[in-house]
């Protein structure tokens, strides 16, 4: 008996035996034989699966308990997560380590820092630069009022990644400017940490430069990132803190964003997310200007 002929033999006993579930035998046949030009082994293995989810389904129904949901052919569920922070509360984090920050408080920011990024600053490198740059750096962002939103990326590992970005007028000295500034923060035992490690790789980005000029800017246009590390594996892009855009490599040091959206004319804050293979994160954050579409 070939193979086809058994299936059909185990559907209509399929049917015959449980006849709650409505199984079309021709139609599941037809996507077994669309299925075997691309694999056999997978065409005995999905005949197999929808077999045995009508019966376990018709179980359920007879029995009056309600089926669960199935995930698509080829992927598997994913294992439940703990619940993490929410970004409310990563949010208040920065806020409250950019605050430390401003007031020349060493422990109190160096205690909402996670214990990764303290291990690459090292406390001698950071108390020096709480006394001189830090202060009028970071500290300048503390009651700014500067818009924050926290973009996740995912990253190498099973864990995503997390960075505070933040955009809005910034008074400095007598003079407002619009600025924009990105903070990493990483989850550690289920809370949120700054990840700030102080180093931001020297990236070209040709598009935000203020001697181009204003530009329209487009859904479809490519953007230019150029200059990676090679160390790096994703680089991301969020423009005023939307969702995310993943980098395409044309080689090892240039990466190229697709945008999916018309920008309104004006001024905007691109933040850059890079990771390495190890799932660290380092962020790059430029303004630039849009002409009208």
């Amino acid at each position: 008996m070939s193979i086809e002929q058994t299936l059909r033999l185990r559907l209509e006993r399929a049917v015959t035996s449980v006849p709650v579930v409505e199984l079309d035998v021709e139609e599941t046949l037809a996507k077994g034989r669309r299925a075997r030009r691309v694999a056999f082994v997978r065409t005995v293995g999905a005949a197999a699966l929808v077999i045995g989810l009508g019966i376990a389904g018709a179980i359920n129904l007879v029995s009056g308990e309600t089926p669960r949901p199935v995930p698509p052919s080829g992927e598997s569920p994913r294992p439940s997560v703990t619940q993490g922070p929410t970004q409310a509360e990563m949010e208040s984090v920065v806020r409250s380590w950019l605050q430390a920050v401003e007031a020349g408080d060493e422990e109190g920011a160096w205690a909402l820092m996670s214990e990764d990024a303290r291990a690459a600053i090292g406390r001698d490198r950071f108390d020096q630069m709480m006394a001189s740059e830090l202060p009028g750096g970071f500290g300048a962002l503390a009651y700014s009022g500067l818009d924050i939103e926290i973009i996740e990326v995912q990253l190498p590992g099973p864990n995503p990644g997390f960075v505070a970005s933040m955009s809005g007028n910034l008074e400095q000295e007598g003079t407002t400017n619009f600025a924009a500034q990105a903070i990493p923060v990483r989850i550690e035992a289920g809370k949120p940490w700054v990840d700030e490690t102080f180093v931001e790789p020297e990236l070209l980005t040709a598009w935000t430069s203020a001697s181009v000029g204003p530009r329209p800017f487009r859904a479809g246009d490519e953007l230019h990132i150029e200059a990676i590390p090679s160390d790096i594996e994703r680089v991301y892009l969020s423009i005023d803190g939307a969702s995310p855009l993943r980098a395409r490599f044309e080689g090892e040091a240039h990466g190229v964003v697709t945008l999916d959206r018309v920008l309104d004319a004006g001024l905007h804050a691109a933040t850059i997310v890079l990771a390495d293979d190890a799932g660290r994160t380092f962020t790059v954050a430029r303004t630039f200007e849009a002409a009208a579409p």
